[in-house]
């Protein structure tokens, strides 16, 4: 249970649903939709980029 077999997107591990469900339109722009719990928060920040920036630089 340390998180190295639980999909960060796909599987469920916080609420009641994958976040793939919950947030689909950050999961369509993440770039690694496979990484573990472990893998995306296994540094701070967490690891996990997506295919454009989530902010507007003005």
């Amino acid at each position: 249970k340390d998180g190295s077999e639980i999909r960060f997107w796909k599987d469920i591990w916080l609420g009641n649903a994958s976040l793939r469900e919950q947030y689909p339109s950050l999961y369509n722009i993440a770039r690694d939709k496979k990484n573990t719990i472990t893998q995306v928060l296994s540094s701070s920040p967490p690891n996990i980029s997506f295919r454009r920036d989530l902010v507007v630089y003005s």
